[in-house]
């Protein structure tokens, strides 16, 4: 009923608005009309729902299994509660109304970016895909869901001139380090920081090994 008093509204202001402002009117109406009742409705008590708490449970049992991060475990566990707990319903009740309102409410609430927002749709799909293969639910919600649209930005690289301002900028070796490893690599700065030195270690004993067989150059870094 929510979803058709919207669509009402937006083909109504069809002529008046243009894209960019018809998608922030569709999430300004979502968010509003969460908090009423279109239908009338029998007063009752809500009881918080527990399946999908079970759900939510082997789902992350599973992704441990299948040798999951414990960061990305704890990323999965933190998102889906949050979806969740909000709906409050059965898994296999929830429908795409139900998660499309969670996204429009949570990007009201907390002004995060389109990527932001993506990123948790993703998770979403990633956790109903799997009660469909589970058969938790008979229709998995995030297949009618769109992709949300990006603006991709292409960073440009840093100059010669500009790697230099940062050499200088760096006050001790450890510093100099970091830079000349980020830029020789490529990684990303959450890679550098779960970078283990003995496993650097390793690497560089075993190319001096390789070395010695096959007169491989070893540059270290």
């Amino acid at each position: 009923m929510k979803m058709q008093i919207i669509q009402k509204v937006l083909n109504s202001m069809y002529e008046e608005c243009n894209e960019e402002q018809l998608a922030h009117l569709k999430q300004v109406l979502f968010v509003i009309l969460s908090d009423y009742k279109i239908q009338k409705k029998k007063n009752e008590v809500i009881h918080v729902k527990d399946k999908w708490q079970k759900d939510l449970s082997d789902f992350l049992m599973q992704k441990k299994l299948e040798g999951k991060s414990i960061k990305t475990l704890k990323q999965y566990k933190y998102q889906l509660y949050k979806l969740l707990s909000y709906i409050n319903k059965d898994t296999e009740k929830i429908s795409d109304g139900d998660i499309y309102k969670y996204l429009m409410y949570y990007q009201t609430k907390n002004n995060i970016s389109n990527r932001s927002l993506d990123n948790m749709s993703l998770c979403f799909s990633t956790f109903f895909s799997w009660a469909a293969i589970m058969k938790r639910i008979d229709e998995n919600p995030m297949l009618t869901i769109q992709k949300i649209k990006c603006d991709s930005k292409i960073k440009e690289p840093f100059t010669d001139e500009e790697r230099e301002l940062l050499r200088c900028s760096c006050t001790n070796k450890r510093d100099i380090a970091i830079i000349e490893f980020l830029y020789s690599t490529g990684v990303r700065v959450s890679e550098l920081v779960a970078a283990q030195l003995e496993c650097a270690e390793q690497n560089i004993k075993a190319r001096k090994d390789l070395k010695n067989t096959e007169k491989h150059q070893v540059r270290k870094i």
